[in-house]
């Protein structure tokens, strides 16, 4: 599932899986808390920034999206 994509993904980056999700966890946390402000003016919430993470994320050929 999830993690295990995530994993693999981190991996591939030369990242440690487990501080990388430590990391993740904590940004979509203070996204949570304080949505952030975008172009369009609308707020990217923990909701829409787990989307934009888990979306590119099953597929290798999505993950430049991530890294981008």
């Amino acid at each position: 599932g999830f993690q295990r994509a995530l994993e693999n993904y981190l991996k591939d980056r030369g990242q440690d899986p487990k501080a990388g999700s430590e990391r993740i966890a904590r940004l979509l946390a203070r996204i949570d808390r304080k949505p952030l402000p975008t172009a369009s003016g609308r707020e990217l919430t923990e909701s829409l920034a787990i989307t934009g993470i888990v979306t590119p994320l099953y597929s290798q050929s999505g993950w430049p999206t991530l890294t981008a």
